[in-house]
């Protein structure tokens, strides 16, 4: 399973996402691999200070921003937007991929649907985001493991 995240500038919540997935995935042995990008990304920026602090020392600290190519959608199976307008923008520029894009919280269940932008914000905004973060990472490996991807 190949899973892409998209946010804005790929500095916060994507970055966040892929690096709560690929922990948590390589901790259970699953073969999930795992990227991120922006609709609106500058490239080589790194992870915001706040993200790097929250999500810690999971591989994050790594991380450039890059922009959503087109390479990136023909290579996820799966692609998960924070955002509705996320979602409008991944499928007006790649609408081959509107099948296999999704909202991430309305695709796992979660009650909200879009994930709120940390970016500015203090310690305890990108806390919040990083719950609703890993409910939905732990709800979409259910969904796997179930099969029903």
């Amino acid at each position: 399973m190949r899973v892409l995240f998209v946010c804005t500038g790929n500095t916060c919540r994507s970055p966040m996402a892929e690096a709560l997935l690929r922990d948590i995935a390589t901790k259970r042995g699953l073969k999930i691999e795992v990227d991120s990008a922006g609709v609106f990304a500058p490239e080589g920026q790194s992870a915001s200070f706040n993200a790097i602090e929250t999500i810690d020392n999971i591989g994050i600290k790594e991380h450039q921003s890059k922009m959503l190519t087109k390479e990136l959608i023909d290579w996820a199976e799966l692609v998960l937007v924070m955002t509705k307008s996320h979602l409008n923008m991944v499928e007006g520029m790649y609408p081959e991929a509107k099948s296999k894009t999704h909202l991430l919280l309305e695709f796992t269940e979660y009650k909200a649907l879009d994930v709120e932008d940390p970016f500015g914000g203090s310690i305890d905004d990108y806390e919040r985001v990083k719950i609703q973060l890993e409910d939905a990472v732990f709800a979409l490996l259910e969904k796997i493991d179930e099969e029903e991807i």
